[in-house]
């Protein structure tokens, strides 16, 4: 299983923080109107500020949830019922950002191990006995009055992009769009893809199943958001798929986790 270590939050994040060298986040913008972070820098100097929610970002979810960055591994794969990497802001009683690693699985073999090779590391798993994984791993601010900076000590980064030399193009002042599975470039491993290695890890008889296509969104520094003002969004829609409406910073039933700076 992962095993993290804990970081200290020392104070509200107001200005740019830099980051430990070698570090998949370096530095986190000033705390803009809304209350958050007005962008998350990655190690290839990439800014990118709140999606936004409508097309070609993630909803923004009620109580509000919006997304610095979101990559989810698209599976055909019938084990696979949600994985997502990204780097988020939520507001739970306060606004707190962090990095989300989310694995959930089903239909597999109860006790047996299953190895994930993904974009920024290798994680290793055992199904429970139901024959679920379901673990999400969020680092970052855990009290307010929040350290936006503890969210750099996430291992997700630098941030995954559309691969340019495959068509279509990401949209004008965006990365990605999350509607549309593509190929991507910019993992630190050279790992731009997700595999499951395991028995029946993608159905009976399967034991890998792999893609390199993701649904991906960030918005970069700067550019307008078509589908209006993160403000204006704060209170439509429901929480994205995969993502729970009640958050809370205990440890989430079926072997889940929250680790916290």
């Amino acid at each position: 299983m992962r095993s993290f270590l804990l970081s200290t939050a020392v104070a509200a994040g107001c200005a740019l923080f830099a980051a430990p060298a070698g570090a998949a986040l370096t530095a986190t913008g000033a705390t803009a109107a809304n209350g958050y972070p007005s962008f998350y820098q990655d190690a290839t100097g990439q800014q990118l500020a709140l999606c936004g929610g409508g097309a070609p970002c993630p909803a923004v979810g009620a109580p509000f949830e919006d997304f610095y960055w979101d990559a989810e591994p698209v599976f055909s794969a019938p084990t696979v019922t949600s994985m997502r990497f990204a780097i988020e802001a939520s507001d739970v009683g306060f606004n707190s950002t962090f990095g989300r690693m989310r694995y959930r699985l089903t239909n597999l073999e109860p006790g047996a191990e299953y190895k994930i090779t993904q974009p920024f590391g290798v994680d290793t798993f055992i199904a429970d006995g139901g024959g679920n994984i379901n673990e999400t791993t969020d680092v970052g601010c855990a009290a307010a009055p929040c350290n936006f900076a503890a969210a750099q000590s996430t291992v997700i980064g630098p941030f995954l992009r559309w691969d340019p030399s495959v068509a279509p193009q990401a949209p004008a002042g965006f990365i990605g769009d999350l509607t549309v599975g593509h190929k991507v470039v910019g993992s630190p491993t050279g790992n731009n893809f997700v595999q499951i290695d395991g028995p029946n890890a993608g159905g009976a008889g399967i034991n890998t199943v792999r893609t390199d296509q993701f649904n991906l969104a960030g918005k970069v520094n700067g550019a307008v958001t078509p589908m209006g003002s993160v403000e204006r969004a704060k209170n439509l829609g429901a929480p994205t798929v995969g993502q729970s409406s009640t958050k809370t910073f205990s440890t989430l039933i079926g072997g889940g986790s929250r680790i916290w700076g």
